[in-house]
């Protein structure tokens, strides 16, 4: 999955000539790539403001962008993730089906059965505080000559450069501390009975509600096409290589 950032309009295509292809090409590759992690930023605020921290920080773990082709900026959620099952949805259904593929013991009355540990409720870690933003990145362009402009925006979004969240999305992290003795639970292919223990709450029949999808992939989508212009106005009043 991702989206493609464009930074020109189809009528400023139209209506301006490149004169200086050089002056043209630096000015545009930094507004480029100052779009898109704009729109990263905007993607991170999405989800901070959508969902707990704690699930919050998973999801923004899966984020990517691909700054390496200044012409074509590719950024999205890497398939297969957690923030992928909260971005996409998830629809209902039986647990039984994923838990006791493998690993499982048969009882004297011919049902599967599997021990698995579940913890406590878990707390989250501290997180490394993510402080871009958007303005901050607009500063960043206005001031800073194009080359230096790249490398700044680049050191603040090195966590969502594609190879990393590869790494973060196959390790095992240390998202979550455990507060308390691990316990552990007995699924079964039995419908009506959880291998001899009582059911106790709606949660113990193992059937998942589903994850609404939150979608917030489009509002970021949105978020671009809006404020694209305002990436690239000074363009149009300096010298940055096109002519009307």
């Amino acid at each position: 999955m991702g989206n493609i950032t464009h930074l020109f309009t189809r009528k400023q295509i139209k209506d301006y000539a490149i004169v200086d292809y050089k002056k043209f090409k630096a000015q545009t590759d930094i507004r480029m790539l100052a779009l898109a992690a704009a729109a990263m930023v905007k993607w991170v605020d999405h989800a901070k403001a959508t969902f707990s921290a704690s699930t919050s920080a998973r999801y923004i773990e899966a984020l990517y962008w691909e700054p390496d082709n200044p012409e074509s900026i590719a950024y999205g959620i890497k398939p297969g993730t957690f923030a992928a099952l909260l971005e996409y949805g998830w629809g209902p259904r039986d647990l039984r089906s994923v838990f006791l593929k493998q690993g499982v013991r048969t009882s004297k009355d011919g049902h599967k059965y599997k021990r698995i540990p579940v913890g406590k409720t878990p707390k989250p870690a501290k997180t490394k505080p993510f402080l871009a933003s958007v303005d901050g990145i607009r500063a960043t362009v206005n001031k800073l000559a194009p080359g230096a402009a790249k490398f700044a925006i680049e050191a603040q979004m090195s966590q969502f450069n594609k190879a990393n969240v590869s790494v973060r999305s196959t390790q095992q992290r240390g998202l979550f501390l455990p507060t308390g003795k691990q316990e552990y639970r007995t699924i079964s292919s039995n419908k009506n009975m959880e291998h001899r223990e009582k059911l106790g709450k709606p949660s113990d029949s193992w059937k998942h509600p589903g994850i609404r999808k939150a979608l917030l992939e489009n509002q970021v989508s949105e978020w671009v096409s809006l404020n694209r212009a305002s990436f690239t106005g000074d363009m149009f009043q300096g010298d940055p290589g096109i002519s009307s």
